[in-house]
């Protein structure tokens, strides 16, 4: 099986696109702490370079999201948010 990685946000226009990252999400973190569609697209610095989906056979199986700051030693990568399709199985 070969996992394809591809950045985010060239994918975000197709309803499927967000259902299945938000069941994903949900599975990962539950009802409580799940992410709606702003979360993933409100602007941070790098966010856009920073952001990226794993699919095998061009299906969603699984998410990065991450973005950088800059702090007195620099800009840093910040990992905001990752999670992996439970039901992916290699």
């Amino acid at each position: 099986m070969h996992i394809v990685i591809e950045p985010f946000f060239e994918k975000t226009g197709s309803f499927s696109f967000w259902e299945t990252v938000f069941r994903i999400d949900v599975t990962a973190f539950g009802e409580e702490n799940t992410w709606n569609e702003y979360n993933f697209t409100r602007e941070f610095p790098l966010k856009k370079e920073l952001s990226f989906l794993a699919l095998t056979d061009k299906k969603i199986i699984g998410f990065l999201i991450g973005s950088a700051y800059i702090s007195f030693k620099g800009k840093t990568a910040h990992l905001n948010r990752i999670a992996v399709d439970k039901d992916f199985n290699h």
